[in-house]
């Protein structure tokens, strides 16, 4: 589910800064008619993702694996 809120959070800083044919954002004049919004949806996904999988490894393996049922050594 944090992927979709990265997703989410990432488009929403785009529109500012967007200049297409339906939409011109209202940073856009400011910056000469230029459309930098994938380069600011590219940072801010990036740092998203970094601050998850940081959370996600400091949480160590044990957690990760919380719930996963252990393998039979049995049934091999």
């Amino acid at each position: 589910m944090a992927g979709v809120h990265c997703y989410v959070i990432t488009r929403a800083v785009q529109v500012p800064f967007l200049d297409q044919l339906f939409y011109v954002g209202p940073l856009v004049s400011s910056l000469g008619g230029a459309d930098i919004s994938w380069i600011m949806g590219f940072g801010v996904a990036s740092l998203l993702y970094l601050a998850g999988a940081k959370r996600f490894v400091r949480a160590g393996p044990a957690r990760a694996r919380q719930g996963v049922p252990a393998a039979d050594p049995v049934a091999s």
